[in-house]
C-alpha cells in the first residue's frame, strides 16, 4: 500500500467533517427565513389594521363644560349624531382629508352648551402641540368636526384618538392626536 490510501482516508474524513459541520446550517437558515416572513406579515397586518377598538376607549379630557373635567372617548363621540366630511386641506395642492365624527356644536349640545358660550377652545395634542380656536371660529361660521374615523377607516396612529377638521378653515388650526380640550369662557 502506498501513501495514497492515507490521503484518500484523510480527504474522506475532511469531507465528512465538512458535511457534519454545515449540516445544521440549512435548517437554521430555513427557520430564520420563516421567522422573517412571519415578522413581515405581522408588520404589514399592523400597518393595514383597521381596528377602531385600538383607540375607541382612549380617554380625552374635556374642561370648561362642567365644574369638573370630564372624559369622553372616541366610541362615545361616534355614538352622537355624526357627519362625514371631505376637504382638500385649504389649498388645491393639499391632499384630501376625510373624517367622521360629531360637529363640535353637537358635542356641546349634549351638555346643554353652545359654541357661542365660549371665547376660545384649546386643543392639546399627543405631540405636545397646542391649537387654539377663537374669533371667527367661535361664531358658528365654520363647521368644526371632531373626527374619530376617516369615513369607514380608522385614523392614522399619529392622529388618534381625535382629529379636528374645519372644512374651509385655516388648516393650521386643525389639530390631530387630541388628548385634551379646554373650552374657555
Amino acid at each position: 500500500m502506498s501513501d495514497n490510501w492515507i490521503t484518500e482516508e484523510i480527504e474522506e474524513e475532511l469531507e465528512e467533517r465538512g458535511r457534519t459541520k454545515y449540516r445544521f446550517l440549512m435548517p437554521l437558515i430555513v427557520a430564520l427565513l420563516v421567522i422573517i416572513i412571519a415578522a413581515v406579515i405581522v408588520i404589514i397586518a399592523g400597518i393595514n389594521a383597521d381596528d377602531f377598538s385600538v383607540y375607541a376607549d382612549r380617554e380625552i379630557i374635556v374642561r370648561g363644560i362642567k365644574d369638573e373635567p370630564l372624559t369622553i372617548t372616541p366610541a362615545q363621540l361616534l355614538e352622537m349624531d355624526c357627519v362625514d366630511v371631505y376637504t382638500n386641506g385649504g389649498t388645491s395642492k393639499s391632499e384630501g382629508i376625510n373624517g367622521t365624527g360629531p360637529e363640535i356644536e353637537t358635542f356641546l349640545a349634549a351638555y346643554g352648551k353652545k359654541l357661542s358660550d365660549y371665547k376660545k377652545i384649546r386643543f392639546i395634542c399627543a405631540d405636545d402641540n397646542k391649537f387654539v380656536l377663537s374669533g371667527e371660529y367661535m361664531t358658528g361660521q365654520y363647521q368644526i368636526v371632531m373626527s374619530v374615523k376617516q369615513l369607514e377607516h380608522v385614523l392614522p396612529r399619529s392622529q388618534q384618538p381625535l382629529r379636528i377638521i374645519i372644512p374651509g378653515g385655516e388648516p393650521g388650526k386643525w389639530a390631530y392626536g387630541v388628548l385634551e380640550i379646554d373650552f374657555v369662557e
